[in-house]
């Protein structure tokens, strides 16, 4: 049998502490449970992928398209709004030389159709010829099944994780 964590009951006992005395087995048992379960919820939660929605599929898209000859594009920061999504991202461009920016993606659902209204850069609003011609391609890359929806892993607090080599 389990050990007896709370003692054996006696007279002295309030009524509460008996009947835990009296069922400390199920208590016990019951409380390894809750933890195994715990456990199992928080390790499957922080080891499963995260994962955003269409915007941020879309706008990823572009800043891959948009981004001249990125020999290097690193995904920092995403951020979704019912109309928009945001993307802060470090690139290393041919001439060795990295960019931290802010992309973000201003979306309009109207008409069963899905357009880019405006794109802006650290804020800046991108050119209109940019934002026509990839409107072209948006029934094309939604139809896609493999539009990479992966967010990217959330960022260490600690100064040392942040170095980019």
């Amino acid at each position: 049998m389990l050990p007896k964590i709370f003692g054996e009951p006696n007279d002295k006992d309030t009524q509460f502490t008996a009947v835990l005395k009296k069922y400390q087995d199920f208590v016990l048992i019951g409380g390894v449970f809750a933890v195994i379960i715990v456990v199992i919820i928080i390790s499957t939660a922080s080891t499963s992928q995260r994962t955003g929605t269409w915007r941020y599929g879309l706008c990823k898209t572009f800043l891959e398209r948009y981004v001249q000859y990125p020999t290097n594009l690193k995904i920092l920061t995403t951020g979704e709004k019912q109309n928009s999504a945001q993307i802060g991202y470090l690139t290393t461009n041919s001439y060795g030389s990295r960019e931290s920016q802010l992309m973000e993606c201003f979306f309009n659902t109207g008409g069963g159709r899905v357009v880019i209204n405006k794109i802006t850069l650290d804020r800046k609003p991108l050119q209109e010829n940019f934002i026509k011609e990839f409107n072209k391609t948006i029934p094309i890359i939604m139809a896609r099944e493999d539009l990479n929806l992966e967010l990217p892993p959330r960022l260490s607090n600690a100064i040392e994780d942040l170095k980019f080599e």
